[in-house]
């Protein structure tokens, strides 16, 4: 007959406190394992393993609830245990080894498979732009106290590569070299990528819709195809897409007043000669 799991001491439990990066892990460290010594919330095994067994069960059940407090306030310790599902539901030892690999890597060969995670990883099509950009930045943050320095421009380079297709416009504007890649950054990266999410096609009654085939910014229209699969190479063949029939109308409208603009068509009332469109061709109506 194989004995019971062992019971939770009595008294009232620790807290963790919060776990946001490596500095946070390693300055919890000592207090983790010195509650790993302690009866009751302990492996309760022979060997220094941290692994969930019959024995130690309400124990990993506990230290899970503890770690997923302590890493409830975001930060880049977060992404460890994003998008897992029911991996480490009541296998609260395997997280503290998680995290124990990933800010106190034993070896080079740790060290390595993170670095193959950095040059490997995707967006997926599910997950949001921040999600992804906390995991990538994780990895960067354990390779650097690992030592390991990546370049800013490679950081770019591989976070243009691992992101979603839907933000393709992005990595042809550097293509382009409409943007320069040596003075960009992350942040900035992740602040077009949460622009390009603001923007839902609507079509009829208020429905969501298709893309327009024409592009309705100057950025985009580096980017962005024609009706007839042609690509505009600058923002004038995107003014010039427009027909006699199309300028006339916007025109029209504009001139009946309310501040709507011919030139760019936006929601933002204004008058033609204060269009942002037109600063940003650094053009002026006079």
């Amino acid at each position: 007959m194989h004995p019971g799991p062992i019971p939770l001491p009595t008294v009232a439990p620790f807290t963790l406190p919060a776990i946001k990066n490596a500095t946070d892990y390693l300055q919890t460290r000592d207090l983790i394992l010195y509650w790993l010594r302690r009866p009751g919330y302990s492996t309760a095994r022979s060997d220094s393993a941290l692994i969930t067994d019959s024995r130690n069960a309400l124990a990993s059940q506990f230290w899970e609830g503890q770690i997923r407090t302590a890493l409830k306030d975001g930060g880049d310790a977060r992404f460890l245990f994003e998008n897992t599902g029911t991996t480490y539901y009541d296998k609260g030892f395997e997280m503290l080894q998680v995290l124990e690999d990933h800010y106190r890597p034993s070896s080079i060969s740790n060290t390595f498979t993170t670095l193959l995670s950095l040059f490997n990883d995707k967006q997926s099509d599910a997950e949001g732009i921040h999600e992804f950009c906390s995991r990538f930045e994780g990895n960067l943050s354990v390779l650097s106290h690992s030592s390991v320095a990546i370049p800013q421009i490679l950081q770019v380079m591989l976070f243009l590569r691992a992101i979603h297709p839907r933000y393709e416009g992005l990595l042809n504007q550097f293509a382009s070299k409409q943007k320069d890649l040596s003075t960009a950054s992350i942040n900035l990266i992740l602040s077009d990528a949460k622009y390009m999410d603001g923007f839902i096609p609507v079509g009829a009654k208020g429905k969501p819709g298709l893309p327009p085939s024409t592009p309705r910014t100057p950025t985009a229209a580096t980017v962005i195809t024609d009706q007839n699969g042609k690509e505009h190479r600058s923002p004038w063949e995107w003014l010039a897409s427009y027909t006699p029939g199309g300028i006339s109308s916007r025109w029209s409208c504009s001139m009946k007043g309310n501040f709507y603009c011919a030139v760019c068509h936006s929601k933002d009332k204004h008058l033609p000669t204060k269009c942002p469109m037109l600063t940003e061709l650094g053009l002026k109506l006079i």
